[in-house]
């Protein structure tokens, strides 16, 4: 529960002291938003706990797997992209279904963050707009 809590702070965070929420006319940029704002939160997490590896999410290996799956998850996210719905994604909610497993992009979001926070400082990235967000992401998953 309590990475839970520091999760949502995070949201808190950059809610106050950059941009949270965006509106989009379409599903690519909503979900890319997404998994940027999830990983935002979850480096707030892991920031606060004191550890870049810790996942509240971690449950009967959850974990290990999405660390064995990355180059996986990371591909799949950015071709589904192009077709991802509310009723087809499969990334964000435990009740989601990536292969067996929930709350992927949760994983995924925290990795893409952690990979332009190795350039950019964290007050810097929270006031990111989805411009920014779709380069970095193309760094990110080499597109």
């Amino acid at each position: 529960m309590h990475g839970l809590i520091c999760h949502e702070l995070g949201h808190a965070y950059q809610n106050q002291h950059g941009v949270l929420r965006r509106v989009f006319d379409n599903n690519e940029d909503s979900f890319l938003w997404q998994l940027f704002t999830e990983g935002v939160a979850m480096c707030f997490e892991q920031a606060i706990v004191g550890n870049s590896e810790f996942f509240h999410q971690d449950r009967c290996g959850w974990k290990t797997w999405c660390d064995a799956n990355f180059g996986r998850i990371k591909a799949d996210f950015a071709r589904d992209l192009r077709t991802v719905t509310p009723a087809n994604q499969r990334y964000f909610g435990d009740w989601a279904d990536y292969f067996g497993r929930g709350d992927v992009g949760y994983y995924l979001g925290a990795r893409f963050v952690q990979f332009i926070l190795k350039t950019r400082e964290f007050d810097d990235v929270i006031g990111f707009d989805i411009d920014e967000v779709r380069e970095w992401f193309g760094r990110f998953t080499d597109i």
